[in-house]
């Protein structure tokens, strides 16, 4: 039986506003599951890049695998962008594709982890990768998204500081 992802209205509209700058980005969608549902928290960056071109800062990465050491509850959605730069620049395939490049490295990662989910998000749409074939659904505002992901970013926040790192908060409009 496939998974489904639940992604909160707030954070598909932070991941779309992301498709508009011309660098693509990168990072991590961290949620809990229960049964075959996915319920997104929170969004987590870990890299902006080029147009065609994104690598994670591994002052970022190191953050966010401390976090999951420390709470082993929450997985996690590898997400990256093609953006309307890149799109330009590449083509319009690329607004419903995955690249060459990206499923290759998908691949790697899902015989590491055969719980593995990838999305691609573009201006156009969002796919998502994984053995199940998992599926996508937008759910609208709640109030406890609101208190997850503040919990979650307060975490995030404490991970941070025990590496002697600072955490910023994303909103989703900054990067505009």
């Amino acid at each position: 039986m496939p998974r489904t992802v639940i992604l909160p209205q707030e954070l598909d509209e932070k991941l779309q506003a992301l498709t508009s700058l011309r660098e693509e980005s990168n990072g991590v969608l961290l949620y809990r599951q229960r049964d075959n549902i996915c319920s997104v928290r929170a969004l987590y960056m870990t890299g902006l890049g080029s147009a065609g071109h994104v690598q994670s800062d591994s002052r970022k990465v190191e953050i966010v695998n401390r976090f999951f050491e420390k709470y082993p509850n929450y997985k996690y959605v590898k997400f990256h962008t093609h953006t309307i730069g890149t799109i330009r620049q590449y083509g319009d395939w690329y607004a419903e594709h995955f690249s060459k490049g990206d499923t290759d490295g998908y691949i790697e990662q899902l015989r590491d982890n055969s719980e593995f989910i990838a999305m691609l998000v573009t201006p156009k749409t969002k796919l998502l990768c994984g053995l199940d074939n998992p599926q996508l659904r937008v759910a609208e505002h709640s109030e406890d998204y609101e208190r997850y992901h503040e919990a979650i970013e307060d975490m995030l926040k404490y991970t941070a500081e025990e590496l002697g790192m600072e955490h910023e908060r994303f909103r989703g409009t900054e990067l505009k």
